[in-house]
């Protein structure tokens, strides 16, 4: 039992190390990076689209179902992260550009005071008013992708009982 509880601790900081390791650059990973993994690896939250990135596991009998499972995970994440990476960056920059331009019409007294929370939600309902759609068909994709992910999953989960059951 003791035994076992160090081992877990040892292959958790090998995980841990390998955590500490991520970057955010565009850097592909290769299948030989996932050999010591057992499962799924979630990393840091991306600075710019808050999304945290996830390493998909590869087993050494991947099925090719799994594998279309697998890779269309990793488009959904890919696609996902690539959203809210440009949503947020267009929040940010007009954000900055109603804050500038109220801090413009303040008198030079008021420039330098940082915004009010009734001055700030005028700007969060003009952009979410001038962005509903984008949001919209935003979420009718991820129901699309979630649905399409949920029928590969169980597809897969159909296979590995099949093949559990004709093994034996």
């Amino acid at each position: 039992m003791v035994q076992s509880l160090f081992s877990t601790c040892s292959r958790a900081n090998k995980v841990l190390e390998l955590l500490i390791k991520v970057n955010y650059s565009t850097k592909v990973r290769t299948p030989t990076d996932r050999i010591a993994i057992r499962g799924d690896i979630v990393g840091p939250p991306n600075p710019i689209s808050n999304i945290r990135p996830i390493t998909f596991h590869i087993p050494k009998n991947e099925t090719s179902l799994e594998k279309v499972f697998r890779l269309k995970r990793e488009d959904v994440q890919k696609w996902h992260e690539e959203f809210w990476s440009q949503h947020n960056l267009q929040f940010t920059k007009e954000r900055k550009e109603f804050e500038k331009n109220l801090k413009a019409n303040r008198p030079a007294d008021g420039a330098e005071l940082p915004l009010t929370a009734d001055e700030i939600s005028v700007f969060y309902k003009s952009f979410l008013d001038k962005h509903w759609k984008t949001h919209f068909w935003y979420n009718i994709e991820w129901y699309r992708h979630n649905l399409t992910l949920l029928s590969l999953a169980f597809r897969v989960e159909i296979n590995r009982f099949k093949n559990k059951f004709m093994s034996k």
